[in-house]
């Protein structure tokens, strides 16, 4: 089977080490971009669709590993492989590229029968994934693109046999259940991925995300703090602390952590996502949308949102927590799933006593995501409730959300037979 790979990048300023690459990859059909710096580098993986990279750590603009990470952050280039090599690397570097799943790390001087092993080594490996990298591969893939459902079946005893794959199935299976909001299992699942490697990186990340969710804001600080204290050049640990540290209104360290980042990649696109987080709790709509506006973490910054506004209006700070709300779906419209986001604001009209826009928005809520039976439910009361109290209907959103529902139930057959069974169950 032809490998998937066609395009690799080799990122050094060294012509000498560059002219090394360029006789050896030929003897692997491979297109070969080479690029003397990391940015340039980023343009030329994302523009020409690149799907391997050969990168030198001691590069001046940018180290390596940073641009690995750089790299990395986009969802499409989450497992890319890389090849990094070095004359010397720190302790602490090494350690980061443990952290970063980079298990092809070169040591100069050159090696040719050794890097040709390991170039056909990671062409095979993309070419015939073994069975549980493939399956994982998928399951990751349903969890990104938020298909919990789909997530859910692919669960089974191939996967969660002992061997070097079981933490990372486990963070898996927590964040399939995190996003049909079972936190008890989410927990659990989690918690089974540190039992198997107490240091397993995305399952500490999962644990603080589960704390803060939990407002248990110290509990999170103190994983990601003593993460960031083991390996200070991981850019995604300094970020989550960033995070946390908003979270839980703690905007002095949050701003140090950005300072932080900015030092090890000084145009970093995420630290423009804490400082949107912090302009938010500041309460500068209008800075933090300026700051949000190219973000590529939508869904976490919903969350964000929800958090903040859920807050506000738990204090009856209802037309605050409004205004944050729309504002979020005004940044978010085009880079997250927002139902949840109109959810809330119809929930917080309701609180407020504003039958009209609760309504409205609840149905904006069902038309955004028609699998949110919690939406619907609650579409049926208002108007109900509004019918009753003689208010102000909006029958075009009312009917867009009947359209939504026939359709749906239309194009979805399984789903509409759950439906039916439960109403007739109530019924009987």
């Amino acid at each position: 089977m032809a490998s998937p790979i066609e395009k690799v990048i080799v990122l050094d300023d060294s012509d000498s080490n560059v002219l090394h690459w360029e006789m050896l990859l030929p003897e692997f059909k491979l297109q070969v971009f080479k690029s003397r710096a990391g940015a340039e580098a980023l343009e030329i993986i994302e523009k020409e669709g690149v799907q391997m990279a050969i990168v030198t750590w001691e590069l001046q603009s940018m180290p390596g590993t940073v641009l690995i990470q750089k790299a990395r952050a986009n969802k499409r280039r989450k497992r890319m492989p890389f090849i990094i090599y070095s004359k010397r690397m720190s302790d602490e570097d090494v350690a980061l590229c443990r952290e970063l799943g980079l298990e092809n790390v070169i040591s100069l001087p050159f090696d040719k029968p050794k890097i040709k092993e390991t170039i056909q080594k990671i062409l095979d490996n993309e070419a015939n994934p073994n069975p549980v990298e493939a399956k994982l591969r998928t399951l990751e893939e349903c969890i990104a693109e938020g298909r919990p459902t789909e997530a859910l079946k692919m669960f089974g005893p191939d996967l969660s046999k002992k061997g070097p794959h079981l933490p990372r199935y486990k963070v898996a299976v927590a964040e399939t259940f995190l996003q049909i909001g079972n936190l008890d299992k989410a927990q659990k699942a989690a918690q089974e991925a540190l039992d198997t490697d107490e240091n397993y990186l995305p399952a500490l990340y999962l644990k603080a995300r589960l704390f803060t969710i939990a407002g248990k804001h110290d509990d999170a600080i103190e994983v990601l703090r003593l993460v960031s204290e083991k390996s200070p050049k991981n850019i995604q640990s300094l970020l989550n602390l960033g995070s946390a540290y908003v979270s839980a209104d703690k905007i002095e360290e949050a701003k140090k952590t950005v300072d932080t980042i900015s030092l090890l990649d000084p145009d970093n696109k995420e630290v423009k996502d804490t400082k949107g987080k912090i302009a938010l709790k500041e309460g500068d709509l209008s800075l933090a949308a300026q700051l949000l506006s190219e973000t590529q973490n939508g869904d976490e910054i919903a969350r964000f949102y929800n958090s903040l506004g859920i807050s506000m209006v738990a204090k009856g700070e209802y037309d605050k927590g409004i205004e944050t709300y729309q504002s979020a779906v005004k940044i978010l419209s085009n880079k997250a799933k927002i139902h949840q986001l109109y959810f809330n604001l119809a929930l917080a009209y309701r609180k407020k006593g504003d039958t009209e826009n609760e309504l409205g928005y609840f149905c904006e809520s069902y038309v955004a995501e028609p699998a949110f039976e919690k939406a619907y439910a609650s579409v049926a009361r208002a108007l109900q409730e509004a019918k009753a109290k003689g208010a102000s209907i909006n029958q075009q959103q009312v009917r867009a959300a009947a359209e939504r529902r026939a359709a749906f139930l239309r194009d979805n057959p399984a789903f509409a037979e759950k439906i039916k069974a439960k109403l007739e169950g109530k019924s009987s």
